[in-house]
């Protein structure tokens, strides 16, 4: 049984949807005349509007004071460059990623450090190319012209344009507040939308500045016409008032504006109480989205599984990752009174439609949801988002390579004659079979595998014989139940064999090849929680043991050689708020900071959220210390790596590359993305730790060459998932699933890997 009620959803924490019948007027604002642009926010407010100011220069302690004073007046934030320089003319002379650099970068990590929301950007003097626009809407919503302005354009058009010419309002434009106020009536009854643009609001209208009186002028006509006053941000939401249709499920229903859900104890708990709506969050593509809505609850007990209870979800198929998701808020159990909840997903995801789900799932007790109160917002992270100016330093060895910024060598191109089994040139030994006769690119970057859980004087052998120059040792294994307290003398003997290990044979035996060692924590203190979270973010006691371990560590392999760097937690997660100074960010900054009061010069690994998801670059800060490498794990489209491991695989196997998907080369290109803008953005240097595709999916070949690829011509270093660890994993089994796996001298995706590893990559085309 099922009901349905419709019910309007505000989405903004400021600006209700606007429903758009009689035009659009859009007011912008260039060059920081900050002392104006605030003695004008009377006039705004009399009128019901709002504009959108575009700043310059530098955003010091002065502007995000006026900036956060235009904004929480529900005015749109914008930037128009660090030095006004022309767009096309710098990009010719410093290309793309030395325009962002000089120009567009600094003020953007101001402003992400300040907490102020843009989204879109003024071109300095108007002057702009199809190519500025498409690099620069990487970074940007919305991108603002003037000189080629086209006519007003259709409100139909609002959310989807995403380049928007204005006119000039000034003495030096020819334009005042009249000849506006003439134009208006012909935009509203064409349901149109207007962008103008000017400098200054002062007593008297000069140069490129309009006047107050021009500007009352303006706003009183376009409010006499019914015309929708918006700032940028406001575009997304024109057009009908959007509409939630809930569907309910038994023990679950609306009451006026209420969702209420009373889920009886014992077997009936099982069906808990749900209400679902759909929608389109198409407009916050490739960044954060989050919502709020005012609950509360009464005796809710614990639910079947961990990851159900308290409902207040997205749930949204990404067609990139090629996988659902499912971001939820902290569940709560027991009573807790009414207040504000927030649910975020702080990925850079690719969203359409997307499931909003409230109430009680697989738990009893009563709930109750404000619907009224429900909100889209950008989400605040619960961990820092700092550093955003900093740039990244290398010493010794990292300095020397050019590799951590990315940058390819076409000196040295290997022999294009195709290769005989057991003939590589390069090495005799490696048995690699290279049928392409393409010209292929050789660049400097250290490539191998993950490790099994106790290496083998073989398993070097191989390695070697494979041309392996970089292997990371996984410490896993450490048993601990989810809700058992933590043995710490237990977990601190399990690891002492397992570095007594590293220390007495896989460090020797590497170095005696020529290999470096990533040391990966792939089990910290505490493990999971019941909630899948790092359980040291919410345990004090397991994040200061974490904290100590390290310093163990580095105390231990002070100054010892072939250590690539400490990969300081494999695969961090955390999904809500964590204890103080224990979220997964400021727990690894303790724990390098640790090591280097014992090491200044080890490299220190740092993994991002979401277990290392590369979308999860989009909130990862730099930390504020040499050496420190940026580890991501690459298993996306995860619907086509994972199919037969993490569900059961369907009857015709997804292949790759997948036209009806959209999964190829470039689809893997724009997962990376958030990785690569993290890397250029900072200077960082990247290390795939992981990246895998399961046996028996078709193309796996295919996967792994095209991840190789991009590693290679990004300066990446990297590490296959996984050597001789398990068999669905392995390059040397082959089979059609898990229960037939077997042993093979040669496959094709041994092949791919060993193509890789010989560090010969096809020429990006």
């Amino acid at each position: 049984m099922s009901a349905k009620y419709a019910m309007s959803l505000i989405l903004s924490s400021a600006v209700a949807a606007t429903a758009a019948a009689n035009g659009v007027l859009c007011l912008t604002f260039d060059d920081s005349r900050f002392p104006d642009w605030e003695a004008a926010l009377p006039i705004f407010a009399a009128h019901g509007a709002h504009a959108t100011f575009f700043a310059y220069h530098d955003i010091d302690d002065g502007a995000v004071a006026s900036l956060r004073k235009l904004s929480e007046a529900s005015h749109s934030i914008g930037l128009h460059g660090l030095k006004h320089q022309v767009a096309p003319d710098v990009v010719a002379k410093l290309g793309e990623d030395g325009y962002l650099a000089d120009e567009i970068e600094p003020q953007l990590a101001a402003c992400r450090a300040a907490g102020l929301p843009v989204r879109s950007f003024a071109y300095p003097m108007s002057r702009h190319t199809p190519q500025t626009d498409a690099f620069l809407l990487r970074h940007f919503d919305r991108l603002r012209g003037g000189g080629d302005f086209a006519g007003a354009f259709p409100v139909a058009e609002a959310a989807s344009r995403r380049y928007l010419p204005g006119l000039g309002v000034g003495p030096k434009y020819r334009r005042g507040g009249a000849e506006v106020a003439a134009m208006v009536p012909g935009v509203a009854a064409s349901n149109a939308v207007l962008v103008l643009y000017s400098h200054g609001i002062g007593e008297t209208a000069e140069g490129v500045s309009m006047s107050r009186a021009d500007l009352e002028t303006i706003l009183a006509a376009a409010e006499s016409l019914g015309m929708a006053i918006v700032g940028f941000d406001e575009l997304d939401r024109l057009g009908a008032e959007p509409t939630l249709v809930w569907t309910t499920t038994p023990y679950a229903r609306i009451d006026g504006d209420r969702l209420v859900v009373d889920v009886p104890p014992g077997e009936e708990a099982a069906k808990g109480g749900l209400a679902s709506a759909e929608i389109d969050l198409s407009p916050w593509d490739g960044r954060p989205v989050g919502a709020e809505i005012t609950a509360s609850g009464r005796g809710i007990g614990k639910p079947l599984h961990w990851y159900n209870g308290l409902k207040f979800q997205f749930e949204y198929e990404d067609p990139v990752a090629g996988d659902w998701f499912y971001p939820n808020t902290a569940s709560r159990l027991g009573d807790f009174p009414e207040q504000t909840i927030r649910l975020g997903d702080f990925s850079a995801a690719t969203r359409r439609k997307v499931r909003l789900v409230l109430g009680l799932q697989e738990a009893s007790g009563h709930a109750e949801f404000d619907l009224s109160s429900l909100r889209l917002v950008e989400p605040i992270p619960p961990w820092p988002v700092t550093n955003q100016t900093h740039r990244c330093v290398y010493t010794g060895n990292l300095n020397a390579e050019t590799r951590g910024r990315g940058e390819r060598r076409e000196q040295n191109l290997c022999a294009s004659a195709p290769l005989r089994e057991g003939g590589n040139p390069a090495n005799p030994a490696n048995p690699v079979q290279n049928s392409s006769a393409t010209p292929r690119l050789c660049v400097e970057n250290l490539r191998g595998v993950m490790s099994p859980h106790r290496m083998t004087e073989a398993d070097f052998d191989t390695l070697q014989a494979w041309g392996a120059t970089l292997l990371r040792y996984q410490m896993w294994g450490y048993r601990q139940k989810k809700d058992a307290p933590v043995d710490f003398e237990a977990y601190g003997r399990w690891l002492a064999e397992k570095l007594d290990h590293f220390d007495s044979f896989v460090l020797p035996q590497a170095a005696a090849r020529g290999m470096k060692v990533v040391l990966d924590l792939h089990t910290p203190p505490g493990n999971r929680d019941a909630a899948n979270d790092l359980r040291m973010c919410h345990d004090a006691e397991c994040a200061d043991f974490f904290v100590e371990t390290w310093r163990r560590i580095a105390a231990r392999f002070k100054g010892r050689e072939g250590i690539y760097g400490y990969d300081l937690v494999n695969e961090p997660m955390q999904t809500s708020e964590a204890l103080p100074g224990c979220d997964f960010w400021t727990l690894q900054k303790r724990a390098a900071e640790a090591i280097r009061e014992i090491d200044p010069d080890v490299p220190v690994i740092v993994e991002a959220n979401s277990q290392d998801s590369p979308s999860a670059f989009a909130t990862l800060s730099p930390l504020d210390l040499t050496n420190v490498i940026y580890e991501v794990h690459m298993y996306v489209p995860l619907r086509f790596t994972h199919q037969g491991v993490m569900w059961k695989q369907g009857k015709t196997p997804d292949p790759y590359p997948n036209a009806e998907k959209g999964w190829n080369a470039e689809s893997l290109r724009g997962a990376l993305g958030p990785v690569r803008d993290f890397q250029l953005r900072h200077g960082a240097k990247i290390y795939c730790g992981e990246f895998s595709a399961i046996a028996w999916a078709p193309g796996a070949d295919q996967y792994l060459r095209d991840c190789i690829a991009i590693f290679e011509e990004y300066g990446w270093d990297w590490t296959y998932h996984a050597f001789r660890e398990w068999e669905g994993w392995s390059v040397e089994h082959e089979g059609p699933d898990a229960q037939h796996l077997a042993p093979a001298a040669d496959t094709p995706r041994r092949r791919a890997l060993l193509e890789g590893i010989r560090g010969c990559a096809e020429r990006p085309r």
